[in-house]
């Protein structure tokens, strides 16, 4: 077994593995069951939209994908709208995990 950047022989040894696996395994499965918002700019050359879209397959829960007019720098050129999804998406994401 390999965890990036832990030592190879610290999960050699069974008291240290001990110690360690049951953290990196819920470290493992929280991540692929967070839920992903990706943004990304509808005309950036460097990352194209499918790109973006590709996050998904990271997670087991939910994903949302949100272009905006622009290149990579869309951030730059906008307005808040990217500010507003986000508070959306936070207020939606807390909403699901206090089961309200």
């Amino acid at each position: 077994m390999s965890l990036e950047g832990t030592p190879a022989g610290a999960l050699t040894q069974p008291d240290l593995a001990e110690l360690l696996l049951p953290t990196s395994r819920a470290d493992m499965t929280a991540v692929e069951t967070f839920p992903i918002a990706a943004f990304g700019g509808s005309a950036d050359p460097s990352v194209p939209v499918g790109d973006v879209a590709a996050w998904g397959r990271h997670t087991e829960s939910r994903f949302s994908l949100h272009t905006h007019p622009g290149g990579h720098l869309y951030l730059l050129e906008r307005d808040n709208t990217v500010q507003r999804t986000l508070e959306k998406l936070c207020v939606l994401g807390s909403s699901a995990t206090s089961g309200s």
